[in-house]
Protein backbone atom coordinates (compact mmCIF):
# COMPACT_ATOMS: atom_id res chain seq x y z
CA UNK A 1 0.00 0.00 0.00
CA UNK A 2 2.73 2.22 1.04
CA UNK A 3 4.13 2.04 -2.58
CA UNK A 4 1.23 2.89 -4.29
CA UNK A 5 0.75 6.03 -1.94
CA UNK A 6 4.46 6.89 -2.53
CA UNK A 7 3.51 6.80 -6.60
CA UNK A 8 0.63 8.80 -6.40
CA UNK A 9 2.55 11.51 -4.45
CA UNK A 10 5.57 11.46 -6.70
CA UNK A 11 3.13 11.76 -9.24
CA UNK A 12 0.86 14.46 -8.24
CA UNK A 13 3.99 16.61 -7.08
CA UNK A 14 5.35 15.89 -10.90
CA UNK A 15 2.25 17.32 -12.59
CA UNK A 16 2.47 20.45 -10.31
CA UNK A 17 5.58 21.03 -11.26
CA UNK A 18 4.94 20.25 -14.79
CA UNK A 19 1.46 23.13 -14.35
CA UNK A 20 4.19 25.59 -13.29
CA UNK A 21 5.92 25.14 -16.19
CA UNK A 22 3.14 25.17 -18.70
CA UNK A 23 1.93 28.35 -17.12
CA UNK A 24 5.38 30.04 -17.01
CA UNK A 25 5.33 29.53 -21.08
CA UNK A 26 2.24 30.36 -21.59
CA UNK A 27 2.60 34.09 -19.74
CA UNK A 28 5.54 34.70 -21.87
CA UNK A 29 3.66 33.46 -25.33
CA UNK A 30 3.76 37.34 -26.49
CA UNK A 31 7.05 38.16 -25.09
CA UNK A 32 9.59 38.85 -27.93
CA UNK A 33 12.51 35.96 -28.80
CA UNK A 34 11.09 33.68 -25.62
CA UNK A 35 11.95 30.54 -25.65
CA UNK A 36 10.10 27.50 -24.38
CA UNK A 37 11.01 25.72 -21.48
CA UNK A 38 10.72 22.06 -21.58
CA UNK A 39 10.13 20.08 -18.59
CA UNK A 40 12.38 16.89 -17.81
CA UNK A 41 11.27 13.90 -15.53
CA UNK A 42 13.19 11.09 -13.83
CA UNK A 43 11.03 8.04 -13.92
CA UNK A 44 12.43 4.80 -11.77
CA UNK A 45 11.60 1.76 -11.84
CA UNK A 46 10.69 -0.61 -8.70
CA UNK A 47 12.83 -3.55 -7.86
CA UNK A 48 12.37 -6.56 -9.99
CA UNK A 49 11.12 -4.90 -13.46
CA UNK A 50 12.85 -5.31 -16.72
CA UNK A 51 14.52 -2.04 -15.67
CA UNK A 52 16.09 -3.15 -13.29
CA UNK A 53 15.85 -1.93 -9.21
CA UNK A 54 16.08 1.46 -9.30
CA UNK A 55 17.27 2.71 -12.89
CA UNK A 56 17.09 6.07 -13.18
CA UNK A 57 15.69 6.38 -16.52
CA UNK A 58 15.77 10.42 -17.40
CA UNK A 59 13.57 11.95 -20.81
CA UNK A 60 11.72 14.73 -21.75
CA UNK A 61 8.09 14.24 -21.51
CA UNK A 62 5.69 16.82 -23.41
CA UNK A 63 3.05 14.23 -21.15
CA UNK A 64 3.43 11.52 -19.03
CA UNK A 65 4.09 8.26 -20.42
CA UNK A 66 1.67 5.17 -19.66
CA UNK A 67 4.54 3.64 -17.12
CA UNK A 68 4.26 6.40 -14.64
CA UNK A 69 0.92 4.98 -13.73
CA UNK A 70 2.30 1.48 -13.08
CA UNK A 71 2.16 0.32 -9.79
CA UNK A 72 5.54 1.38 -7.82
CA UNK A 73 6.99 3.48 -10.09
CA UNK A 74 8.28 6.96 -9.18
CA UNK A 75 8.61 10.11 -11.29
CA UNK A 76 10.62 13.41 -10.33
CA UNK A 77 10.73 16.48 -11.42
CA UNK A 78 14.35 17.09 -11.88
CA UNK A 79 14.60 20.44 -14.00
CA UNK A 80 13.86 22.51 -17.36
CA UNK A 81 15.63 22.07 -20.81
CA UNK A 82 15.22 24.62 -23.58
CA UNK A 83 13.29 24.48 -26.64
CA UNK A 84 15.79 26.27 -29.15
CA UNK A 85 13.31 26.56 -32.34
CA UNK A 86 13.28 29.19 -33.83
CA UNK A 87 9.99 31.40 -33.70
CA UNK A 88 7.89 33.38 -36.12
CA UNK A 89 9.21 36.46 -37.86
CA UNK A 90 7.01 39.46 -37.38
CA UNK A 91 7.27 42.37 -39.91
CA UNK A 92 7.35 45.65 -37.72
CA UNK A 93 8.75 48.20 -40.11
CA UNK A 94 10.41 49.40 -37.06
CA UNK A 95 14.41 49.91 -38.25
CA UNK A 96 15.66 49.39 -34.80
CA UNK A 97 14.07 46.26 -34.64
CA UNK A 98 16.25 43.15 -35.93
CA UNK A 99 15.67 39.09 -36.62
CA UNK A 100 18.17 36.15 -37.64
CA UNK A 101 16.30 34.19 -39.86
CA UNK A 102 18.60 31.17 -38.77
CA UNK A 103 20.92 30.21 -36.53
CA UNK A 104 22.74 32.75 -34.94
CA UNK A 105 22.14 35.32 -31.29
CA UNK A 106 22.90 38.48 -31.10
CA UNK A 107 25.42 39.66 -28.58
CA UNK A 108 24.81 42.24 -25.08
CA UNK A 109 26.85 43.76 -22.38
CA UNK A 110 25.58 43.00 -19.52
CA UNK A 111 27.01 43.91 -15.84
CA UNK A 112 27.49 39.72 -15.42
CA UNK A 113 29.27 39.77 -19.10
CA UNK A 114 28.47 39.38 -22.60
CA UNK A 115 25.17 37.26 -22.70
CA UNK A 116 23.18 36.26 -25.90
CA UNK A 117 19.51 36.73 -26.94
CA UNK A 118 17.33 36.57 -30.05
CA UNK A 119 15.31 39.49 -28.67
CA UNK A 120 15.80 41.52 -31.48
CA UNK A 121 13.98 44.84 -30.28
CA UNK A 122 15.96 47.22 -30.02
CA UNK A 123 16.55 50.87 -28.70
CA UNK A 124 18.58 54.00 -28.49
CA UNK A 125 19.41 55.67 -24.98
CA UNK A 126 20.10 59.05 -24.38
CA UNK A 127 23.97 58.81 -25.31
CA UNK A 128 22.87 57.18 -28.77
CA UNK A 129 23.64 53.90 -27.93
CA UNK A 130 22.09 50.79 -29.44
CA UNK A 131 20.34 49.02 -26.41
CA UNK A 132 18.40 46.37 -25.50
CA UNK A 133 14.51 47.34 -23.93
CA UNK A 134 16.42 46.38 -20.61
CA UNK A 135 19.26 49.18 -21.61
CA UNK A 136 22.20 46.95 -22.03
CA UNK A 137 24.16 47.94 -24.58
CA UNK A 138 24.35 46.13 -28.04
CA UNK A 139 27.62 44.56 -29.30
CA UNK A 140 29.01 45.14 -32.47
CA UNK A 141 32.58 44.24 -33.90
CA UNK A 142 33.93 47.08 -32.40
CA UNK A 143 31.98 46.78 -28.92
CA UNK A 144 29.06 48.73 -28.08
CA UNK A 145 27.21 50.68 -31.15
CA UNK A 146 26.78 53.90 -30.84
CA UNK A 147 24.43 55.74 -33.90
CA UNK A 148 25.09 59.07 -34.05
CA UNK A 149 23.07 60.51 -37.65
CA UNK A 150 20.08 59.87 -39.78
CA UNK A 151 18.83 56.58 -41.47
CA UNK A 152 19.71 53.44 -40.01
CA UNK A 153 19.76 50.64 -42.51
CA UNK A 154 21.30 47.02 -41.53
CA UNK A 155 22.04 44.95 -44.21
CA UNK A 156 21.47 40.99 -44.31
CA UNK A 157 25.11 40.55 -43.03
CA UNK A 158 24.41 42.74 -39.77
CA UNK A 159 26.28 45.65 -41.21
CA UNK A 160 25.07 48.70 -39.68
CA UNK A 161 25.40 52.13 -41.90
CA UNK A 162 24.56 55.53 -40.63
CA UNK A 163 23.43 57.98 -43.44
CA UNK A 164 25.47 55.41 -46.43
CA UNK A 165 28.21 55.35 -43.90
CA UNK A 166 29.25 51.81 -42.14
CA UNK A 167 29.53 52.26 -38.52
CA UNK A 168 29.60 48.90 -37.43
CA UNK A 169 28.60 45.28 -37.50
CA UNK A 170 26.27 43.54 -35.38
CA UNK A 171 27.96 40.69 -33.43
CA UNK A 172 26.28 37.34 -34.01
CA UNK A 173 27.50 34.55 -32.61
CA UNK A 174 26.56 31.07 -33.24
CA UNK A 175 27.10 28.13 -31.07
CA UNK A 176 28.66 25.07 -31.73
CA UNK A 177 25.15 23.79 -31.09
CA UNK A 178 21.44 23.81 -29.48
CA UNK A 179 22.39 22.78 -26.12
CA UNK A 180 25.66 24.86 -25.49
CA UNK A 181 23.65 28.20 -24.31
CA UNK A 182 21.52 28.12 -21.19
CA UNK A 183 19.04 30.73 -20.04
CA UNK A 184 19.19 33.71 -17.66
CA UNK A 185 15.89 34.86 -17.20
CA UNK A 186 13.61 35.36 -20.32
CA UNK A 187 15.06 36.11 -22.68
CA UNK A 188 19.31 36.32 -22.48
CA UNK A 189 21.04 33.34 -22.56
CA UNK A 190 24.81 32.20 -21.29
CA UNK A 191 27.12 30.05 -22.09
CA UNK A 192 27.37 26.67 -19.97
CA UNK A 193 30.17 26.19 -17.77
CA UNK A 194 33.51 25.08 -20.17
CA UNK A 195 31.44 25.58 -23.34
CA UNK A 196 32.75 28.77 -26.24
CA UNK A 197 30.09 30.70 -27.46
CA UNK A 198 31.15 30.09 -30.75
CA UNK A 199 32.70 32.38 -33.12
CA UNK A 200 31.40 35.51 -34.47
CA UNK A 201 29.68 34.66 -37.95
CA UNK A 202 27.82 36.88 -40.99
CA UNK A 203 24.83 34.78 -41.03
CA UNK A 204 23.72 36.66 -44.00
CA UNK A 205 19.99 36.11 -42.41
CA UNK A 206 19.87 39.38 -40.65
CA UNK A 207 16.33 40.85 -41.04
CA UNK A 208 15.81 44.67 -40.51
CA UNK A 209 12.17 45.55 -39.23
CA UNK A 210 11.47 41.97 -38.13
CA UNK A 211 10.98 40.61 -34.35
CA UNK A 212 11.55 37.28 -33.90
CA UNK A 213 8.31 36.05 -31.84
CA UNK A 214 8.08 33.36 -28.94
CA UNK A 215 8.09 30.04 -30.00
CA UNK A 216 5.58 28.74 -27.32
CA UNK A 217 2.32 27.39 -29.39
CA UNK A 218 -0.61 28.26 -27.00
CA UNK A 219 -3.02 25.76 -28.59
CA UNK A 220 -0.63 23.09 -27.90
CA UNK A 221 0.15 24.47 -24.10
CA UNK A 222 -3.30 25.14 -23.40
CA UNK A 223 -3.85 21.56 -24.66
CA UNK A 224 -1.16 20.29 -22.14
CA UNK A 225 -2.71 22.12 -19.43
CA UNK A 226 -6.03 20.63 -19.51
CA UNK A 227 -4.37 17.41 -19.57
CA UNK A 228 -2.39 17.94 -16.62
CA UNK A 229 -5.51 19.32 -14.66
CA UNK A 230 -7.23 15.96 -16.05
CA UNK A 231 -4.44 14.06 -14.29
CA UNK A 232 -4.00 15.89 -10.77
CA UNK A 233 -7.82 15.27 -10.51
CA UNK A 234 -6.98 11.59 -11.16
CA UNK A 235 -4.55 11.36 -9.17
CA UNK A 236 -7.01 12.99 -6.30
CA UNK A 237 -9.34 10.37 -6.89
CA UNK A 238 -6.55 7.13 -6.13
CA UNK A 239 -4.78 9.25 -3.04
CA UNK A 240 -8.76 9.25 -2.21
CA UNK A 241 -9.37 5.89 -2.88
CA UNK A 242 -5.91 4.42 -0.87
CA UNK A 243 -6.69 6.62 1.61
CA UNK A 244 -10.49 4.79 1.75
CA UNK A 245 -8.78 1.38 1.47
CA UNK A 246 -6.47 2.04 4.43
CA UNK A 247 -9.43 3.08 6.77
CA UNK A 248 -11.10 -0.34 5.94
CA UNK A 249 -7.37 -2.60 6.24
CA UNK A 250 -7.07 -0.56 10.12
CA UNK A 251 -11.00 -0.69 10.86
CA UNK A 252 -10.76 -4.55 9.90
CA UNK A 253 -7.51 -5.13 12.00
CA UNK A 254 -9.41 -3.59 15.11
CA UNK A 255 -11.94 -5.88 14.74
CA UNK A 256 -10.01 -8.58 14.60
CA UNK A 257 -8.90 -7.67 18.05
Amino acid sequence: MAGELYSVVAGSLAQASRLEVLAHNLANAATIGFKADVPVFEVTSPPRTPAGPGIPLTRSLPSFPPELSVEGTYVTFVGVKTDMSPGELRNTGNPLDVAINGRGWFSIETPRGIRYTRKGNFTLNNQGQLVTQDGWPVVGNQGPITLQGGAVKIDPRGAITVDEQEVDQLKIVVPPSDDAFQKEGSSLFAPKPGVAPGEAEATGDVKQGYVELSNVNVIKGMTELMDVLRAHESYQKVLQALNEATSRVINDVGRLR
